[in-house]
């Protein structure tokens, strides 16, 4: 929306008669179709209108006095969800910040006091900044985010992919989601670009340990269609338009549930379980041609059994398919894997020549297959059940 010329005296205004006050648009899981947390919109009461802050945070932002609405509204959202939690539930909650926000200590002086005094614990709040924001002040924002994140608090980058750098923004930023824009999931059906843009994003998260949430979910025809994606939650107007808070408590305390699938969790563990054992091969490789490989490399490669991708997947939600054959014949050789993992480990350090080093690979990799095969018979499983 465009500025209908309000002033900055009149934003002012606005928030020292307690005008704006916040909608929570919820998030909803694609795996079990749960509310899973929400997004706190800024909104104005400005007389019998309901103004969006694409309307009048412009002139706030210009004048440098976005970071006082931030520092005014923070503990009225503290409330807000002080009310949501006793009357529904813990909720994650996400909010939109500016640079001007992480550039000064103001909200994370705020959030510090907030966190001992326990008004909320760090793995309820989210902040959500666009990748424009990250890049425009990286060097100061990349200090506060980690300052910030160390205390719990989470970072997702907005409107993924419509800016210029947002692989080297999630390279130089310690964000633990992504939110993909609502324009890819608007131009899908006609563009198998942005089809596979969606699919491709949410693979890459997956691999990078970021959670994912994919905006524009504005038809039921969009969420059938992403809901095999491996996207973590949508959110949208066909799942909810943003609401009052008491309306958000009623829709939450409801438990209505949207349609769901399992399916797109077990694609990702599928691509997790590949992708890492193909970096195994490939840290092997470069450690037995002295290209880049150390003994610290080598202790990355040998985790426990429960931190690779597919372990956390397995020993995490993957529990939800305990009791299907496929899913119980997993265990064996997964453990296998991290048995001869240590023991290839052990044997590059050793030198212990090429017949002993093929053989462990070759064994890896049967273990390996026999996991994949699992997981594929599962997902096959599971999809002629939703069929039927």
């Amino acid at each position: 929306m465009h500025d209908p010329g309000l002033s900055l005296d009149e934003v002012k205004g606005a928030l020292r008669r307690d005008e704006l006050l916040f909608y929570f648009q919820p998030k909803v899981s694609f795996i079990n179709g749960d509310i899973t947390g929400a997004e706190a919109l800024l909104r104005w009461r400005h007389g019998n209108a309901l103004l969006r802050p694409g309307v009048f945070l412009p002139v706030a932002e210009r004048s440098g006095y976005i970071a006082t609405i931030t520092s005014v509204m923070f503990p009225y959202l503290l409330n807000e969800m002080d009310v949501i939690r006793r009357e529904s539930g813990k909720v994650s909650m996400a909010f939109n910040v500016s640079a001007q926000d992480l550039l000064s200590d103001g909200l994370a002086r705020q959030m510090d006091q907030a966190l001992n005094d326990r008004l909320f614990g760090g793995g309820e709040l989210e902040l959500e900044i666009t990748e424009t924001t990250a890049v425009s002040h990286e060097e100061g924002i990349s200090r506060n985010v980690q300052a910030l994140v160390d205390k719990g608090i989470r970072f997702s980058m907005d409107d993924y992919g419509t800016g210029y750098s947002s692989l080297e923004t999630l390279d130089h930023l310690p964000f633990s989601a992504l939110k993909i824009d609502q324009g890819f999931v608007a131009r899908m059906f006609e563009s198998a670009k942005s089809a596979t843009l969606i699919k491709t994003s949410i693979a890459m998260a997956q691999m990078l340990g970021l959670n994912t949430v994919i905006e524009g979910v504005e038809t039921e025809q969009a969420h059938a269609a992403l809901l095999h994606c491996g996207g973590v939650e949508g959110q949208g107007y066909w799942l909810s338009p943003p609401l009052p808070r008491d309306e958000f408590i009623a829709l939450k305390r409801s438990r209505r549930r949207w349609s769901a699938s399992p399916v797109g969790m077990l694609r990702m563990a599928q691509l997790g379980h590949v992708w890492q054992h193909k970096m195994l091969m490939d840290a092997a490789y470069a450690f037995l041609h002295h290209l880049h490989g150390d003994e610290s490399t080598l202790k990355a490669m040998h985790m426990d059994v429960s931190q690779c991708v597919l372990g956390s997947w397995y020993y995490g939600p993957g529990q939800a398919f305990a009791g299907y054959r496929e899913f119980d014949r997993l265990e064996r050789p997964h453990r296998l894997m991290h048995v001869l993992c240590g023991a290839l480990c052990e044997s590059l350090k050793t030198e212990a020549g090429y017949a002993t080093v093929s053989t462990i690979i070759d064994q890896l990799t049967l273990h390996s297959v026999e996991v994949f095969d699992s997981l594929q018979r599962l997902e096959t499983r599971v999809l002629l059940e939703e069929l039927h």
